[in-house]
Order: structure tokens, then C-alpha cells, then sequence
């Protein structure tokens, strides 16, 4: 996707650049569905408990944290890429940028665009 993103913009990032900033979006959410996945085993007995609403609930919100890290990188590599003045050497500098927004708390609107994206599959 980043390197589909970047040449839709007119750049040629190498496969070494976007093999970086794959890696450090994997790593940022890595830790936080490391967070997420904790919480759900905590939250276990109440899925044991609830399995007709748990269960659901759990791929619900699993896929709906993928589909949020997904659209921010997306978002994200646009908005970088799209930039006249962008250079290789920015594309470093947004690896290392990436785990801050990424594992923000999502939005009301980003939930909801993400709910009417997956929806659409």
C-alpha cells in the first residue's frame, strides 16, 4: 500500500524505504495490539460469560483496530507523499513519526468511516 501510495504521487520510493516505514508501522502496532490482546484476555470471563454478545464483540473490535491502523497509515502516506517538496529523506523522517499516530485513541469520525469502509467488503 505505501509503495502504491508513494508512486500514485509521483515518487519512487525505494524498497528499502518502504520496507522501514512497513516496519515501523508493524512495530507501533505491534505494542498496542500487544495492549489490545491483554485486554481481551482479561476480559475472557465476561466472553465466556456472554459468548452469543463476547465473541462478536471481540472480532468487531479487532477488525475494526485493524481497518483504524490501516486507513491512518493510508491517510497518512497521502498527505507526506503528496507534498511537492517530498524527498526520500522525509519518508525516514516519517518512520520514525508513525507510532505517534497511529496508536492514538480513535476518533468518533474515524470509527465511524472505518465501520462504512468494512461495511462496504
Amino acid at each position: 500500500m505505501i509503495g502504491a501510495i508513494a508512486k500514485k504521487a509521483g515518487h519512487d520510493l525505494s524498497l528499502t524505504v518502504t520496507a522501514k516505514l512497513v516496519a515501523a508501522g508493524v512495530s507501533a502496532v505491534s505494542g498496542y495490539v500487544l495492549g489490545s490482546k491483554l485486554l481481551t484476555w482479561a476480559a475472557a470471563p465476561l466472553i465466556l460469560a456472554f459468548p452469543v454478545a463476547g465473541v462478536p464483540a471481540a472480532v468487531a473490535v479487532n477488525a475494526t483496530l485493524n481497518g483504524l491502523f490501516t486507513l491512518r497509515l493510508g491517510v497518512a502516506c497521502a498527505n507526506k507523499f503528496s507534498r511537492p517538496n517530498f524527498h526520500a529523506m522525509d519518508a525516514m523522517e516519517f518512520a520514525l513519526d508513525i507510532s505517534g499516530f497511529l496508536i492514538k485513541m480513535p476518533k468518533k469520525e474515524e470509527l465511524v468511516l472505518v465501520k462504512d469502509l468494512l461495511a462496504k467488503f
